[in-house]
């Protein structure tokens, strides 16, 4: 029989994980009855195709939290719903595809380009299953692996951008600083070589910015700042309109 915990694998796909993430931030839902009915089902259902959505999105991918009393998304989730850039967007989602151990294990083995006929083969040996177990369960399974994929490539471009957020004058507004290796840089996305006087900024949750002395590095430097400004400010204005209608 087929290890059950190696044949442990999300239900959606990370692109329909990453719709409904971005649903729940772009309309400030805070509770998962709100989530339920906001995706069409009844919010007294306690099981069945809502909660393996769910999972996807706390368990397996981790954006958000597991708690079900508020909803709210994990520090990995903030990075790439509200990313400091494209850059660090791509990386905090290739983390939350690596967080499934069998997720990673195919890609290691197969990669991208692989002939059809290997998946099943390289799924049974990495779980133990039999060809009858693996026939049942493989369709779907590469389906979400194909989707994946796409966004496991280093350096791939097929990382949709964030979301516009709302801005306080009330339009859609992003920017996306993308740092280079001769300007700032998110300490979270890769160490750099730098070729000149270098100051290095942090902020309290972990990030830096190493920024060379010179107009272009600094630029760069202050559009992430305005990022960070922005996440700072939806978070609060978030929190006020939770407390106005705890319903939410």
């Amino acid at each position: 029989m087929a290890d059950t915990n190696k044949m442990d694998f999300p239900k959606i796909s990370f692109s329909e994980a990453l719709e409904i993430a971005e649903k729940v931030k772009s309309k400030n839902i805070k509770t998962l009855p709100s989530l339920q009915g906001e995706l069409g089902y009844s919010p007294k259902s306690h099981g069945g195709s809502f909660f393996y959505k769910w999972a996807a999105l706390s368990k397996y991918y981790g954006i958000m939290e597991p708690s079900r009393a508020n909803l709210a998304f994990t520090r990995l989730g903030e990075r790439i719903i509200t990313p400091l850039g494209d850059a660090d967007r791509a990386a905090a989602i290739r983390d939350s595809l690596s967080r499934i151990p069998l997720l990673q294990s195919l890609y290691d083995s197969l990669g991208a380009n692989y002939h059809q006929d290997d998946f099943n083969i390289k799924l049974s040996a990495l779980t133990g299953a039999t060809p009858a177990e693996v026939t049942s369960v493989s369709k779907r399974m590469e389906e979400i692996y194909k989707d994946a994929v796409r966004f496991m490539i280093p350096g791939t471009r097929n990382i949709p951008p964030a979301p516009m957020m709302e801005s306080q004058g009330g339009s859609g507004e992003r920017r996306s600083p993308q740092p280079d290796a001769d300007s700032a840089h998110l300490g979270s996305v890769g160490a750099p070589r730098f070729d000149g006087p270098v100051r290095t900024l942090h902020s309290e949750d972990g990030y830096f910015i190493r920024v060379i002395l010179s107009e272009g590095a600094i630029q760069e430097a202050i559009d992430v700042l305005e990022a960070l400004k922005k996440r700072a400010t939806f978070k609060a204005r978030s929190a006020q309109r939770v407390l106005a209608d705890p319903t939410t």
